[in-house]
């Protein structure tokens, strides 16, 4: 009589299928290699299925190995989804929410919408990554997140993944008063060539538009002295340095309401619009087909009151107003 299915060892086949590597796959299970290993092949014994194929450099799944991967993604997600709820009928509440969000919406649209499910909802416990979309869309897959929040113009649609748009946030150019830039405005992309930025780790779309623009003026580069997934920091280093920082006008309201930062103009970029590549084309990720908690549908109708505000906003903003006449000009 054929062995009983293992749970874990399905588990681990599919971090193998969706790393295609054994150290990778091992690594995401917590394990050692050779541990890793030994549950996979166990798992074909008990089967009597080859179900991988283990080449030099990238393992493929065998046909029998793809189709079990297919049933084990749907048999695990109902498992985890049975837990969930099993865990929530025991605490008697809505359930605590693991959620992740990339730099620029983490300070745009979180605070507000989190605060907001605070006052109507004490009970429910937020646990928030901010990382960039790859780094949270592995830890979507492996289940440590409900959903997140993040750009989502370079995330590939597949069958284990919804994605839905929830707003563009306009990114543009900031110095601290007395940045010698300020006297140049309205700039020109030639204006910005001696100068050096701050910024999030940019998706590579981005900073291959930039890199198309500020090519002919800079010497083929783009020079960002200080890249990290932190809007916080890139902030505060524009606050204490002359760089530029590129963010978005929600994640540095406060500074520029009170004039500690200001926004640089420069007409190429206005005479872009929409299609400025300093954009954030917002969306909310999930996995596709699941049972979702009260807790983090909560959260996502307070997540897109803040979006719809945000656009409200954007649409009345007297910056877009005065950078509109100013291209113009």
């Amino acid at each position: 009589m054929p062995e009983p299915l293992k749970l874990r060892r399905l588990e681990h086949l599919l971090f193998l299928a969706d790393e295609r590597n054994f150290a990778r796959a091992a690594e995401v299970a917590c394990l050692s290699q050779s541990a890793f290993s030994r549950s996979i092949q166990a798992l074909e014994d008990s089967l009597g299925l080859r179900l991988v194929d283990r080449g030099q450099r990238q393992v493929e799944l065998t046909s029998a190995g793809r189709r079990l991967s297919a049933r084990a993604r749907r048999l695990l997600a109902s498992t985890n989804d049975m837990q969930r709820e099993l865990e929530m009928l025991r605490r008697g509440d809505l359930g605590d929410i693991s959620v992740g969000a990339g730099p620029f919406t983490a300070v745009a649209i979180f605070p507000k919408a989190l605060a907001d499910l605070r006052a109507r909802h004490p009970a429910i416990n937020v646990r928030l990554d901010v990382d960039n979309w790859s780094s949270l869309l592995r830890r979507l897959r492996s289940e440590q997140l409900d959903f997140f929040v993040s750009d989502i113009r370079e995330i590939a649609q597949a069958s284990d993944i919804a994605i839905q748009p929830l707003c563009t946030l306009t990114g543009s150019l900031f110095c601290r008063p007395g940045h010698p830039l300020l006297a140049k405005q309205p700039l020109e992309f030639a204006d910005l060539a001696t100068a050096r930025f701050a910024s999030v780790n940019m998706p590579a779309l981005v900073r291959s538009e930039l890199f198309m623009h500020m090519a002919p003026y800079s010497g083929g580069g783009f020079p960002i002295v200080l890249e990290c997934e932190s809007a916080a920091v890139t902030r505060e280093f524009a606050l204490q340095t002359d760089v530029v920082v590129i963010s978005c006008r929600e994640v540095l309201r406060l500074e520029l309401e009170c004039g500690a930062l200001q926004e640089l103009v420069v007409r190429p970029l206005v005479e872009l619009g929409s299609r400025t590549p300093l954009r954030t084309e917002t969306g909310v990720v999930r996995l596709s087909g699941r049972s979702r908690s009260p807790a983090s549908e909560l959260l996502l109708e307070f997540l897109r009151t803040q979006a719809e505000q945000l656009r409200v906003d954007q649409g009345l903003s007297p910056t877009r107003t005065r950078l509109a006449m100013e291209a113009s000009s």
